[in-house]
């Protein structure tokens, strides 16, 4: 498949008996959320995840959508750190988060001074260092040198850790929208637009606003009644105020994403 599409997916699915997937959080939002029959899912016992955060409320509702014995893994890792760097499989786990660092592999959280975050619900840049690691970049020393410190390679994502030692991916250090201060998370926002009954997506962008920025809302619309004002109430109802869509809320017929289901943030 070139690109994702429901109805190939299934087909494939069913032709060929499949029983494990390796998704993308954009395809599984499409299952909780879209309106075509999926009874094809409780064939499926186990679903890996990774490429963006997967919201624990969507990790729920694709559980009930699967066979009472499946599996979802959500993993994490990148190219640079040989793949993949933490995993949760065999738990059942619907907190979100992406499993505990595997054999091999180490991790810790930095500021944005680089000092090393001890306390579990703080958030940090994630650094990763073990034998798997790239030598460098092929070429480009600069940017080799800029993605080291010491033996730790910087990730560019930020997340927290629990007392259970599960590791928790907020957003790409890019992306997050800074808000008097605060960073905020496109992808926690988007999350929650999702689980919104009128609204099928969304992709959330920054946009200047008070001398500083704010969130703003792009929203492909189950409803046509469904308003402005409505959209910004109900994040207002669920998240503290500097969450909230100041920025505004924009209806749109489509959001740029890549084969794979990535939004493509540059095109917003």
């Amino acid at each position: 498949m070139p690109r994702f599409s429901m109805s190939q997916f299934v087909e494939i699915v069913e032709q060929f008996d499949i029983n494990e997937v390796l998704l993308v959080p954009p395809m599984i939002v499409s299952f909780v959320t879209g309106t075509a029959p999926r009874d094809f899912l409780k064939h499926i016992r186990f679903v890996w995840c990774g490429g963006a955060p997967l919201e624990s409320a969507v990790v729920k509702k694709m559980y009930r959508l699967l066979a009472p014995d499946a599996c979802i893994a959500q993993v994490y890792g990148m190219t640079e750190a040989g793949w993949i760097s933490t995993l949760k499989w065999p738990e059942r786990d619907e907190s979100g988060s992406v499993g505990r660092l595997l054999a091999n592999v180490e991790a810790k959280l930095v500021n944005n001074r680089g000092i090393f975050i001890r306390d579990p619900g703080k958030r940090g840049e994630i650094c990763v260092r073990g034998p798997r690691l790239m030598s460098g970049y092929l070429g480009n020393k600069r940017a080799t040198a800029d993605s080291f410190v010491d033996g730790w390679l910087k990730t560019g994502d930020v997340g927290t850790f629990d007392s259970n030692g599960r590791i928790f991916v907020v957003d790409r250090q890019k992306d997050l929208i800074k808000v008097r201060g605060w960073q905020v998370s496109p992808a926690e926002l988007e999350g929650i637009l999702r689980t919104h009954p009128d609204i099928e997506d969304a992709a959330v962008m920054g946009v200047k606003f008070k001398n500083s920025e704010a969130p703003k809302a792009l929203v492909i619309r189950k409803n046509d009644s469904l308003t402005e004002d409505a959209v910004r109430e109900f994040i207002a109802g669920l998240l503290v105020g500097y969450k909230h869509l100041d920025g505004g809320v924009s209806f749109v017929d489509t959001i740029p994403k890549s084969a794979s289901g990535k939004i493509l943030r540059k095109l917003l």
